[in-house]
């Protein structure tokens, strides 16, 4: 009784992985992960049960001790970023991209071609960066798993995935130079932040959730702008960003609230903790670790 719903849901699947196929950029249609969107399907619904699972399993066993992996993959994450922010940023600027209305076309410009692998590369970046989320489980750093760290890995991923299928370059640029070089600050950051003795001279943690709010408003307006102008860019990817973007922008601007600008008026030991101050000889760090700001884009 199951095998007719199940033909047709199969022949559906196929025809739509052939439909995104068959209209996507060839550049990068043919690339790792982009032929079909199994990997990305079951990546990103694997990531989601683990958000629940994972807690549950650790519930009793003991916090791991993951210093050093940690520190090393902050770091390697910090300079794959730096790679990637410059590859896109002086690449585009060759190809003289104006960073307000670059238009979509599949050139084969070798600054292009640059463009848009270090596109690519920022997509899987983010699935690398599911293992955030897999150190806070195994440090039981459960409070961590916010609404917004999970949303923003959950989402981002697919939706990178669909970019780099669609318009891997033109208009979609900005978003990952500025995003990268943040990840640069953060990572950097996380990595710093597993040692104790550098803890005082941490106290720009406001700073960094104040550059990724103000990334978040810049990237609104230019994908807003673009399609208020007709910027001849795929504007499903462009709607899909200013939707995404916006939801960041008050579960971002809402820990803002509560961390910094709330503290001030009502201090209290969860503020000071939110602040990262020391309590009990400890920091309070995610991923070294920074309350739920965990991420941007």
């Amino acid at each position: 009784m199951w095998a007719t719903p199940w033909i047709k849901f199969r022949d559906f699947y196929s025809e739509l992985n052939q439909q995104f196929y068959n209209n996507s950029d060839v550049r990068t249609r043919d690339m790792l992960f982009m032929r079909r969107m199994d990997g990305v399907i079951l990546l990103t619904i694997s990531y989601i049960i683990f958000t629940v699972v994972g807690p549950k399993l650790m519930a009793n066993r003991k916090a791991y001790d993951l210093k050093w992996p940690m520190f090393a993959y902050n770091v390697v994450i910090a300079l794959f970023s730096l790679w990637i922010c410059l590859e896109l940023l002086i690449n585009s600027w060759k190809a003289g991209y104006n960073y307000v209305c670059d238009t979509y076309k599949a050139s084969y410009d070798p600054h292009e071609l640059r463009v848009v692998n270090a596109f690519w590369w920022y997509f899987v970046s983010k699935a690398i960066e599911f293992l955030d989320t897999v150190f806070m489980v195994l440090k039981k750093k459960n409070s961590q798993i916010t609404v917004l760290h999970v949303w923003h890995h959950s989402f981002m991923f697919p939706f990178l995935y669909m970019a780099t299928l669609i318009g891997p370059c033109g208009q979609a640029i900005p978003g990952p130079i500025i995003n990268s070089f943040i990840h640069v600050v953060m990572y950097g950051y996380y990595a710093l932040s597993l040692f104790p003795a550098l803890h005082p001279y941490l106290w720009w943690k406001k700073y960094l959730t104040q550059m990724q709010l103000a990334q978040f408003v810049i990237l609104v307006v230019s994908s807003s702008y673009g399609i208020s102008i007709g910027c001849d860019f795929p504007h499903s990817i462009a709607y899909m960003q200013l939707g995404f973007l916006s939801t960041l922008m008050i579960l971002f601007g809402n820990f803002y609230i509560q961390s910094y600008i709330r503290r001030k008026i009502h201090p209290s030991s969860s503020s000071r903790r939110a602040e990262g101050k020391v309590t009990n000889g400890k920091v309070s760090h995610t991923n070294g670790d920074v309350s739920p700001h965990r991420k941007d884009l």
